[in-house]
């Protein structure tokens, strides 16, 4: 892949049968995140005690458009479930909201993302380079 922050969406930037991240129930590598405040975090912190969903998200990603709502319902249903969001980077970059340069550029992204969707889940946000989001 040329970048992980790529100015333009191509095809080859994604391929399914290369996912390697870990399969439901299995150990996850402890991340280094953000929360809005800009805050760094381990994932950890939010995962052991309860059963956790973690859904890799950006605001011009159309599976996250397509599914918000149902993931919404789901966290009606399982209460006892933590929803986490982790802002990557964006999937489809353009010229309204553009490929991330900084973590600055990140984090006002992923407040706008909360604020214009009026997401309740918890949000974290990756670092600048996917470091989670590769993992």
């Amino acid at each position: 892949m040329e970048t992980y922050n790529y100015p333009h969406f191509k095809p080859e930037h994604y391929s399914v049968s290369e996912f390697r991240g870990p399969k439901a129930g299995e150990t996850f590598e402890d991340l280094n995140v953000f929360d809005l405040d800009g805050k760094n975090r381990k994932l950890s912190q939010y995962i052991g005690r309860q059963p956790v969903v973690l859904e890799t998200v950006s605001i011009t990603s159309p599976v996250f458009a397509h599914t918000r709502e149902a993931m919404h319902q789901l966290q009606q249903v399982y209460p006892d479930v933590l929803f986490l969001l982790l802002y990557v980077r964006e999937a489809h970059p353009g010229n309204i909201t553009t490929a991330h340069r900084s973590m600055a550029s990140k984090l006002v992204t992923a407040k706008y993302l909360v604020d214009s969707h009026k997401e309740q889940r918890t949000v974290l946000v990756d670092d600048s380079d996917g470091s989670g989001h590769k993992t």
